[in-house]
């Protein structure tokens, strides 16, 4: 599974934080609980060409989670 498109990632309080690049890979988000009634979640792989401030914010354990409905499904060989 990857994003469909380029995804300009935001975070209250701090704002933009990166651009998810379109055809980055995700993986179910199974570590939380399910919302009742929600489509998936899933959190973004690390891409090339993160920036620090990308990467800090993946290391720093906050990720990059994303819904259902910005990422296409695609064949395991793709």
């Amino acid at each position: 599974m990857r994003t469909k498109k380029d995804i300009e990632y935001k975070a209250a309080p701090y704002g933009y934080i990166a651009t998810i690049p379109a055809g980055t890979a995700v993986h179910d988000a199974d570590n939380l609980p399910a919302r009742q009634g929600s489509q998936a979640r899933y959190w973004a792989c690390a891409w090339v060409g993160m920036t620090d401030k990308a990467k800090a914010w993946m290391d720093g354990g906050y990720g990059f989670l994303l819904e259902e409905w910005e990422v296409l499904e695609l064949p395991d060989d793709e």
